[in-house]
């Protein structure tokens, strides 16, 4: 029995020198795949962190996905190797892990998601095995194969959200396989963990200190970089200039602002003008 499974199309799209755009998705209902497929997007990112998408509904969410010819990739709640493997065992393409502070964090998030012999990473792989899973096809003769698959195709993302990270950032790239695996910055805590630190510290100021030379080195070493739409009164349709500074910085993965976010402006929207405010 030969292996089969869908693309990873941020990993197929990117090599190709394209853009992969995607949906934060916090509605985790599957006719929201339909939509998405329907509008064209590339991938969806499943999130586990702010939202209650877990074990009862991920499968049906993945399969809406595969019906739309859309990548479902999974935010974590945490740098979990049992939540990582439920994620890719049920059919998603990559994980993103949020709050990684420094590179043998890096290291346990691409480990939780490969396999052995190692996929590329330092101290070999740790992803669990059992052949009878859904990403396998459920097979036994094939088990090989998609364990080469996944060591080849599964993206890890490592979020940048603690001040720590970015003082500990060449260890953290150190660990990503270029080509698989990328980074993104959570952008709000990072502001948060600064204040928290000392209340005089400018957030702005150390961020502009860092980030653009992490993402300048991600760039060079040919990692993926996710960057979010951020523009919250243009959530519903950020315009070229904003897209076309996301592509300078080095972004090649992007995501748009929360899907729920989406429908309560047209919600809220569509009520002021029916009251005539």
């Amino acid at each position: 029995m030969a292996y089969n499974t869908r693309e990873n199309k941020i990993i197929t799209k990117t090599k190709a020198g394209d853009v992969a755009m995607g949906v934060q998705c916090y509605l985790h209902y599957p006719i929201m795949m339909d939509m998405y497929g329907w509008a064209g997007y590339d991938y969806v990112m499943l999130d586990m962190e702010h939202t209650r998408v877990d074990f009862s509904n991920m499968e049906d969410l993945v399969r809406a996905c595969e019906s739309n010819d859309i990548t479902p990739i999974f935010r974590v709640g945490k740098n979990d190797p049992f939540l990582i493997r439920s994620c890719i065992e049920i059919g998603g393409k990559g994980v993103v892990v949020p709050h990684i502070k420094n590179g043998e964090d890096a290291r346990k998030a691409v480990a939780y998601s490969h396999f052995n012999p190692n996929g590329n990473v330092g101290g070999g792989g740790e992803l669990g095995m059992c052949p009878a899973v859904r990403h396998s096809n459920f097979g036994l003769d094939n088990y090989p194969d998609y364990r080469e698959w996944i060591n080849e195709n599964l993206s890890t993302f490592v979020l940048f959200e603690d001040l720590s990270a970015l003082e500990d950032w060449e260890a953290i790239l150190d660990e990503l396989v270029p080509g698989r695996d990328g980074i993104g910055f959570g952008m709000g805590d990072l502001g948060f963990s600064l204040l928290k630190k000392d209340e005089k510290v400018d957030p702005n100021e150390v961020l502009s200190k860092y980030v653009p030379v992490i993402q300048k080195a991600a760039h060079e070493r040919g990692l993926l970089q996710q960057n979010m739409i951020w523009d919250i009164p243009n959530m519903l349709g950020p315009d070229h200039e904003e897209i076309q500074k996301c592509l300078e910085q080095g972004t090649n993965v992007i995501l748009t602002f929360p899907d729920n976010a989406w429908f309560a402006k047209v919600a809220g929207d569509a009520l002021k003008k029916a009251r005539g405010l």
